[in-house]
């Protein structure tokens, strides 16, 4: 049978990497908003700047999201168990 990835499996994959160099790398805005499921850049923003989802702030005009941040957020929001955490 195929088995069908639920968002949170292809979130958690889109977010892993192979290589460390990579893995260490952020995320900008077009990244994060594709692997979350944002199609609203306003929507998008609303939650960032309520703080719902971590970013490091550069300068006045540039925000940058940390890999791991974005996962352990991605985490802390699951509801019930996870059997099994992609790598």
């Amino acid at each position: 049978m195929k088995h069908i990835m639920s968002k949170k499996e292809r979130i958690n994959s889109d977010l892993s990497c192979n290589t460390q160099n990579l893995s260490e790398q952020p995320l900008n805005t077009n990244q994060v908003m594709t692997r979350l499921g944002y199609r609203d850049r306003s929507a998008f923003w609303e939650s960032v700047h309520r703080n719902h989802i971590p970013y490091t702030r550069l300068s006045k005009r540039r925000i940058i999201f940390d890999r791991q941040q974005l996962q352990d957020w991605i985490d802390s929001r699951s509801v019930g168990t996870v059997t099994r955490r992609l790598s």
